[in-house]
């Protein structure tokens, strides 16, 4: 039996498109590559995939076609939506630990964080899951406030055992085009190797962008 992979979805900045991505992702795995899925909502004030789903729930109550779509869909691939579950930031690894209770094993837990790190939980949260996803946007102000995201996550790593967090994941997701190539080319550079930022370095980089 495979051990259940944590990934969780956080960026400093809100609008980047981590909550669209997480229930993409999730779709994805658990309906295409066949594997069991849950999905921890903790972004707090939103929930906004327990609100997707709540309104997925309710079109296919009232419009047929939708009703149609989900029983063929059923026919074809034999199973169930993947659970939303809402809950705090503090509380997702005791979440993740009671999944099992349902009956159902789960192969991979998506977690949809808030975006400040200052959040109480999100922190120590973010150092207890295995992978941390992070869209991006070439954008000076958002790339400065996520890689002090970053930084302040590694600066906390640093020299703690133990620490179950094994990568920082970065992925564009907008492009703006006002942006120009150079900073994106300086950008990529930085993120390359996302364990080896501190705060130090990072001023020296940003301060060359």
């Amino acid at each position: 039996m495979g051990q259940t992979v944590v990934i969780a979805f956080c960026n400093q900045k809100g609008g980047v498109g981590k909550s669209t991505i997480a229930v993409t992702l999730a779709s994805y795995l658990h309906y295409t590559m066949k594997k069991n899925v849950a999905v921890i909502d903790c972004d707090k004030g939103q929930h906004s995939l327990n609100r997707l789903r709540d309104r997925e729930k309710q079109a296919v109550e009232k419009i047929d076609e939708y009703k149609l779509q989900m029983m063929e869909q059923w026919e074809r691939i034999q199973k169930k939506a993947y659970p939303i579950i809402e809950s705090k930031q503090q509380k997702v690894r005791k979440d993740v630990d009671t999944l099992p209770a349902s009956g159902t094993v789960y192969d991979i837990v998506i977690v949809d964080l808030p975006g400040s790190v200052s959040t109480t939980g999100v922190l120590s949260t973010i150092v207890n899951v295995d992978y941390v996803l992070v869209p991006i946007v070439a954008d000076r102000f958002d790339m400065q406030s996520t890689l002090g995201f970053t930084t302040a996550v590694m600066d906390y790593k640093a020299g703690r055992e133990n620490i179950p967090l094994k990568k920082f994941v970065f992925f564009w997701n907008k492009m703006d085009c006002k942006e120009s190539a150079d900073n994106v080319v300086a950008y990529n550079k930085i993120i390359e190797k996302p364990e080896s930022l501190s705060s130090t370095k990072l001023n020296m980089r940003t301060n060359s962008i």
